[in-house]
């Protein structure tokens, strides 16, 4: 599926102050070795994947600035049928930590009263809650392009199925939110 455009973006949005809050607040969840894959299928592998994370509720305030922003971004550029968020994500990348290309869409299923529901992962949200002077590389990457983006409380928003990428941290440590949204299969 080719989508215009690839991605949705503010720039510096939030304040240092919220960045800051984000990263005292993340950095008191219990952050784990990052994982690939998801569900049953989803393992430690270091050669895809090097890097903490840990998870906001999908009720937390963290999750309201992705869901507002992941709305505005949908409603101008996609119009996606989205459900519900998924939990927000901090990670955080130390030293020669990375995520090689991947795509964020994968299916789920939850149970109702009555039924077992299919959702997929449709949009992702980023935000960039790091100062870019404290830490280098660490870029993030579309495959076959890299969009300028690294000022502290940046925001971008794109569709879950594009493959993408964050290169090595060489120096310092790179914090940042990820946030899925979901909904029924794409018609």
């Amino acid at each position: 599926m080719i989508v215009t455009p690839p991605f949705w973006f503010w720039k510096s949005e939030l304040p240092d102050s919220v960045c800051d809050a984000i990263i005292a607040e993340g950095l008191k969840l219990d952050l784990k070795e990052a994982v690939v894959g998801y569900g049953g299928d989803s393992r430690v592998d270091p050669n895809i994947r090097k890097s903490k994370t840990g998870f906001f509720l999908a009720s937390s305030w963290v999750s309201a600035i992705t869901t507002m922003y992941m709305s505005r971004a949908n409603e101008s550029a996609w119009k996606f049928g989205i459900t519900q968020p998924q939990a927000p994500q901090f990670t955080m990348y130390g030293l020669n930590e990375f995520y090689d290309f991947h795509r964020d869409e994968t299916q789920y299923d939850y149970i109702t009263e009555d039924s077992i529901q299919k959702d997929f992962r449709k949009l992702s949200v980023v935000i960039f809650i790091t100062d870019p002077n404290e830490y280098e590389g660490g870029e993030f990457e579309f495959d076959g392009f890299t969009p300028e983006i690294k000022d502290r409380g940046s925001i971008m928003v794109f569709p879950s199925f594009l493959n993408h990428r964050v290169k090595p941290v060489t120096k310092g440590t790179r914090y940042s939110i990820v946030n899925w949204f979901v909904g029924p299969p794409f018609r």
